[in-house]
């Protein structure tokens, strides 16, 4: 599953890296890799959905609390924003959420 969550976290920031379409791809780019990180699971179960979309927006917590925790450490930015990475994990969440359980349900269906 933690293969799944970095897969789908990956795909959630180069989501946001290209130039052009980052547009459409930033804001459902948690949906996006959540639906291939669920189709990557070994044993496609709503469970498994779940925890594969909140492993992700724990992984996108983490990454967006480092530089953001460092610039509150060296007193650049007010302590308020330690919320930010907060925010990010609970969007990731829900949108890994829905995209893995597609992603599973499809995996599912290409087995019948």
């Amino acid at each position: 599953m933690f293969k799944g969550a970095l897969l789908g976290s990956g795909i959630a920031i180069v989501g946001l890296l290209i130039p052009i379409a980052h547009f459409i791809t930033g804001p459902f780019g948690p949906a996006i890799g959540g639906y291939i990180g669920g189709q990557s699971l070994e044993d496609p179960s709503e469970t498994n959905a779940l925890g594969l979309g909140l492993l992700m927006g724990l992984i996108m917590a983490a990454i967006s609390f480092i530089p953001i925790g460092a610039l509150v450490t060296l007193s650049i930015v007010d302590t308020v924003w330690l919320a930010v990475p907060l925010g990010i994990g609970v969007y990731v969440t829900g949108l890994g959420m829905i995209g893995a359980f597609f992603g599973t349900r499809s995996s599912r269906r290409s087995e019948v």
